[in-house]
């Protein structure tokens, strides 16, 4: 559902081997208690969770890394052969998760869930249930979140503890499941300070496209981004950040791990630098007020980064700018690029600005479509 914890590229080879072990094994257990289409289902953050659990029991990681690994095209079609606990627990949990995401947009945007996925959760709601994990606990605490958004909650504390509380409480039971029951409140705290984290950078990372929409974003509405604390912005968001990571590292050195340098690397990473960069560009933009609208879209472009773009399609005026011939442009150059099976993209191709990554043209040899959400 997050995706933040992610193994990092500065990984060594033996950790990436046991990270793909653990997620082949978080991908044969939903396909044989879910079915095959649950695969897709497989995520970052459950695959970090079964490391976690395997670290703490060491006869877990034994098993998973000695079962068995099937590669090749018929991979889809075989499902796990051994059952581990911990695993199916973890599987529930992805489906769930991904309930959840569902559930969130269908309360956003006033949609139909997939009937697959609800299908899905009524059966891992009841293999959870027995853990306090059952449906219901998902959507009331998603439906807190709401009622505290739209009731205008001004305070970060308040407004991050649903998702922090959805956590801990994964987190603290999941410890069943390879019994040890004495290092539940550890995971229970674990899983509540990284809560409290992700909204934060969730928030980050979605700030300039909730702005632009016109959605909530807890940076936002908690009066970060006003142009009177624009300077601040990457000071106040990284205090958070910081604290939050304070914590979890104090929570892992206390738990006994049998591979405590893989964990932290993965808990302990940077995700703050980048994102900070390109929220906080966006803010200082925001701040001083200056825009113009493109009339096919109606989306924005700002002048204070005009200079970054291509002259041909942005530059210092207010008139309008016509978006049919930027669109036909933009067509040309996708097509061409995916028929030279280069995916990645040059300054020269951006028609607009560099908001997101924060770098002017002049100092990128090239850009990447993540890293540019104006021009893609």
């Amino acid at each position: 559902m997050y995706g933040l914890l992610r193994l990092p590229s500065s990984a060594l080879a033996t950790e990436r081997v046991r990270y793909q072990r653990y997620m082949c094994c978080l991908c044969g257990t939903l396909h044989k208690y879910y079915g095959i289409r649950a695969r897709s289902l497989v995520g970052y953050d459950c695959t970090t969770l079964a490391l976690l659990l395997g670290s703490l029991d060491g006869s877990l990681d034994k098993e998973i890394m000695a079962a068995p690994q099937t590669k090749g095209p018929w991979c889809v079609l075989r499902s796990q052969k051994k059952s581990f606990e911990a695993m199916r627990f973890i599987a529930g949990v992805s489906v769930m998760l991904a309930y959840s995401k569902f559930f969130d947009r269908a309360i956003d945007r006033n949609k139909r869930m997939p009937k697959w996925i609800v299908e899905l959760s009524q059966k891992a709601s009841r293999d959870l249930s027995v853990y306090g994990l059952n449906r219901e606990f998902f959507e009331t605490k998603l439906e807190e979140q709401h009622k505290l958004e739209r009731a205008g909650c001004d305070e970060i504390e308040l407004l991050n503890q649903p998702t922090a509380e959805i956590l801990s409480k994964i987190c603290g039971v999941a410890v069943q499941t390879v019994a040890k029951p004495e290092c539940a409140s550890a995971f229970s705290d674990l899983g509540l300070e990284y809560g409290k984290l992700l909204y934060v950078l969730d928030g980050l990372e979605d700030y300039q496209r909730d702005i632009r929409q016109g959605n909530f974003n807890c940076l936002h509405i908690c009066s970060l981004s006003q142009k009177s604390d624009a300077g601040q912005f990457p000071e106040k968001i990284n205090s958070i950040v910081q604290e939050n990571r304070a914590n979890i590292a104090v929570i892992l050195d206390s738990l006994e791990l049998k591979n405590p340098v893989m964990i932290k690397r993965i808990f302990l990473q940077d995700f703050f630098s980048r994102r900070a960069k390109q929220a906080t560009r966006f803010a200082e933009i925001i701040a001083q007020g200056l825009s113009f609208t493109l009339l096919a879209s109606g989306s924005k472009c700002y002048p204070p980064v005009g200079d970054t773009c291509m002259d041909k399609f942005v530059g210092y005026f207010l008139g309008p700018l016509c978006g049919l011939c930027i669109a036909c442009v933009m067509f040309i150059i996708c097509v061409g690029n995916a028929c030279s099976g280069r995916w990645r993209c040059y300054p020269s191709d951006c028609y607009r600005c560099h908001i997101c990554c924060g770098y002017p043209c002049s100092e990128k040899i090239h850009c990447y479509p993540s890293d540019c959400c104006c021009c893609h």
